[in-house]
């Protein structure tokens, strides 16, 4: 199983390279190569595909709307496949999940410039994170940990050579893949973190230590070129909090060996000035956050309590603004995104499902999933939108987290012989 999982990540890891080096230097060719890597590896290992259509998604070079509806297909059946298989560990967020759905669609049909076809996405997502969660009963979690961390460094290092080459900067001087700054920062986030667990809990690891700190410091830079605060602070939040959850083994000798290696490799990977105007603009209103937060919530508050208990409808919600002063500006928080699409109904089960993680999380005191989960709330608080795809697949490792090793195994056993497993969770 073990090498099953080691080999799957290898192919994961070249895949992204290839794709990524075809979208920077073979445009054309990168759509119909990612197709025939996804085909390939539902052939393999369900789980696989739902790893290699991650990296694409990281990397956004699909574009033609047969592959696009080609591969969500795809990873709808095999989601399905796998959803039926631990239907009995998924039964509570299961049952949620449909009734969600149901919802979905009525506030497609009630909303805002919206239709039906809007809720596939959705559904996609919330069948994708159903299915992530079930992975470490398969003993595939590495691969889906694997997956955000490679595919996260392999667009932090096109975004690095794009800005290398003097390109790729979005109109306010913020570095972003084809402009796309939300896409770099969500694709960083994941391996930047990692990295920083790693510090925390491999200090003893001799060379090692080194490595994650060269890890963390390449990926903050770029992270800072991309001046996406939310994230930023997102990730010294969860960098604070396994701090203080390892502060009685961690010497300050580390610390001061993290600081000083680090800033040398800060030098060496980037020679430029930060702005810093750029960067700290707007401080008084967060950003200017909270003036699109106001804007948005009165939109959906506006008009009558059917629009605040189903929303907007599903959809990129932006196009509320279309005629405002805020036209160019998405809700600069996942959690108000989700809110205006799918209204109070749509709340209530996004804060369901992660209060329920979250209680179960911290009574395991698992620090991998407890800091994962924080660097998930602080940083979707200010940043993304409901269809962010990253979110989706840490929350369902999150959700993956909370049944223990002793756990895993009685449902191995119970699974086998085919008897009823929900009492484990």
């Amino acid at each position: 199983m073990r090498n099953k999982v080691l080999w799957s990540v290898i192919y994961v890891a070249i895949y992204s390279f290839v794709i990524g080096y075809l979208m920077t230097f073979s445009p054309s060719t990168a759509p119909m190569v990612s197709y025939l890597g996804m085909v390939f590896s539902v052939i393999v290992n369900p789980f696989l595909a739902i790893c290699t259509y991650l990296a694409i998604r990281m990397l956004d070079i699909v574009h033609t709307s047969f592959q696009v509806l080609s591969m969500e297909a795809i990873i709808i059946a095999v989601c399905a496949h796998n959803i039926y298989k631990y239907r009995r560990y998924l039964r509570k967020y299961l049952s949620s999940s449909i009734v969600f759905i149901f919802f979905a669609i009525l506030s497609s049909i009630v909303g805002y410039q919206t239709s039906l076809k809007e809720v596939i996405p959705f559904f996609l997502l919330i069948v994708i994170f159903l299915t992530v969660s079930c992975m470490k009963l398969a003993s595939q979690e590495k691969l889906i940990v694997m997956t955000l961390f490679v595919g996260g460094l392999f667009v932090a290092f096109f975004a690095y050579y794009q800005f290398a080459s003097g390109g790729f900067f979005s109109e306010t001087g913020r570095l972003g893949l084809e402009g796309n700054i939300r896409r770099v920062s969500n694709a960083v986030a994941f391996p930047l973190f990692y990295a920083v667990y790693k510090i925390f809990d491999r200090y003893k690891k001799g060379w090692l230590l080194f490595f994650w700190i060269f890890i963390v410091f390449a990926l903050g830079t770029i992270l800072i070129l991309t001046y996406s605060r939310g994230v930023i602070i997102a990730v010294i939040v969860t960098s604070i909090f396994l701090f203080i959850s390892k502060s009685k083994n961690f010497s300050f000798s580390n610390i001061l060996t993290t600081a000083v290696v680090g800033g040398v490799v800060f030098m060496i990977v980037t020679n430029i000035q930060v702005d810093a105007e750029l960067m700290f603009r707007e401080m008084d209103t967060a950003s200017g956050r909270t003036e699109i937060w106001d804007y948005y919530i009165s939109q959906l508050t506006n008009d009558g309590p059917v629009r605040v208990l189903f929303g907007l409808g599903p959809g990129e919600t932006i196009r509320i603004a279309q005629s405002s002063v805020f036209a160019e500006q998405y809700a600069h928080s996942l959690f108000l995104d989700f809110l205006c699409c799918f209204g109070i109904v749509g709340a209530i089960y996004l804060l369901y499902i992660i209060g329920s993680i979250s209680k179960r999380l911290f009574k395991s005191q698992e620090l991998f999933y407890m800091s994962l989960l924080v660097l998930l709330i602080t940083m979707y608080l200010t940043h993304g939108i409901a269809s962010t795809i990253q979110f989706y697949y840490m929350l369902g490792i999150c959700m993956g987290g909370v049944i223990g090793d002793n756990a895993i195994r009685s449902f191995r056993k119970k699974d086998h012989v085919g008897h009823d497993i929900a009492s484990i969770i």
